[in-house]
């Protein structure tokens, strides 16, 4: 069952502190780099004493802060913007489908900073390599990264935002899009079900602890990775194909998604750390 909508009082709590903090210079998308920060630091965690001090060595700010900083670059690194998502096209099922394009993409960048961080190129290439490797993982488990070209990975796929969902997510807009749902909107919206209704907290997290149980042996190729997200994409309940769409997001479709998102996420982080140990691990 979905929160009811007559919980206004707490909805109006909440999407006041939310426009307090919106409110606040350089916080608009504090959301997004709040999951990829989220990664990172538990990747970070699960890293032995000796691979975690190789991490910390190489970098000049802390880990999660770095793994935000290609998203940062993307103004003045232009030619980097292709380096976050792999196109993908209707009808697809897997990454193997795809060709490499000539201006990068999630995939072949991952595969190239692997090349650069164990290599014995300069600290500061090794630095970036670091930090894009830390960006990376968690773009590949966002399945809207290996989403369709022809809609710019969900982009331009609008759904309405009803006033309700504006206030208790602390939106301004009226319409949203698939991709910024699934980057952040899902997300925020476990938050607040975490503050607001302990009872669908709690469903959230068993379906995401059955979920992340059943990845008893996590892949560390990325080409699973890709194939994972576009498989999700291929769910006719995420109304990304085009015989399903919705026109009006809902605080179901919300809850419904928000295991999923979870255990993306910590799919990223073990992934993460697991990648990070064979690569700056002893031998």
């Amino acid at each position: 069952m979905p929160i009811s909508h007559r919980s206004t009082h707490r909805a109006a709590i909440f999407s006041g502190a939310l426009t307090l903090v919106m409110l606040i210079p350089g916080v608009a998308r504090a959301w997004w780099d709040t999951d990829h920060k989220t990664i990172c630091e538990e990747a970070l965690s699960q890293l032995t004493p000796d691979v975690r001090a190789s991490v910390v060595e190489l970098l000049d700010r802390p880990f999660p802060e770095a793994c935000v900083w290609a998203d940062n670059i993307k103004r003045t690194r232009p030619e980097t913007r292709p380096w976050h998502y792999r196109n993908t096209f209707p009808g697809v099922e897997t990454i193997e489908q795809t060709t490499d394009p000539e201006d990068g993409d999630a995939l072949s960048a991952l595969k190239q900073q692997i090349k650069v961080l164990t290599s014995p190129a300069p600290k500061q290439q090794r630095r970036e390599a670091l930090m894009w490797i830390g960006h990376l993982v968690g773009d590949l488990h966002q399945p809207f990264h290996v989403a369709y070209a022809e809609d710019l990975g969900g982009n331009r796929v609008y759904l309405t935002l009803p006033p309700y969902l504006q206030r208790l997510l602390g939106e301004q807009r009226d319409r949203v899009n698939m991709h910024a749902i699934w980057d952040g909107l899902i997300s925020r919206y476990v938050g607040y079900v975490g503050a607001q209704d302990p009872e669908a907290a709690a469903r959230i997290r068993e379906a995401s602890n059955a979920a992340s149980d059943r990845q008893t042996q996590p892949s560390l190729n990325p080409n699973d990775w890709a194939n994972e997200s576009i498989a999700i994409l291929n769910t006719p309940a995420v109304a990304y194909l085009k015989s399903h769409r919705l026109a009006v997001l809902s605080e179901e479709y919300l809850l419904a998604h928000a295991p999923t998102v979870i255990t993306r996420k910590r799919l990223a982080s073990r992934r993460l750390a697991l990648l990070l140990t064979a690569l700056l691990g002893p031998p």
